[in-house]
């Protein structure tokens, strides 16, 4: 069994769900393994991780902004109710990814933030 472990950078310029499937795709499929498991960190408790089919920006922001609402700090918590972490299986040197299926990072707070990430392989 191989690993791999990287970090990369995602600059953020506003509130709301940023696409980050193409870099963590290119970056698995530089790794070299056919099969696997990969796992994704977010070093960032006022952010957070999703996987979904479609992620309309405006949807997401609404939503959050109500349970901001309650809590001017809420940001803060966000790492107790959504993910900081995805594990994705990789199959044929990919990301087993369902056909619609992509993986954003939600950015909780105003203005522009550079969020980082941790990719974890494990596989042959």
């Amino acid at each position: 069994m191989k690993q791999s472990q990287g970090t990369f950078t995602v600059a953020t310029l506003r509130r709301g769900n940023q696409d980050i499937t193409r870099d963590i795709e290119s970056w698995v499929e530089r790794q070299g393994l056919a099969t696997g498991l990969l796992t994704v960190f977010l070093q960032h408790v006022s952010a957070h991780l999703s996987m979904q089919e479609h992620a309309d920006r405006d949807d997401l922001y609404t939503f959050f902004r109500r349970l901001e609402v309650l809590d001017e700090d809420f940001g803060e918590f966000t790492s107790a109710v959504n993910a900081n972490q995805l594990t994705i299986p990789v199959q044929s040197g990919r990301m087993a990814l369902g056909a619609r299926q992509r993986i954003y990072l939600y950015e909780h707070r105003d203005g522009g933030h550079k969020r980082r990430l941790v990719l974890h392989l494990m596989g042959e």
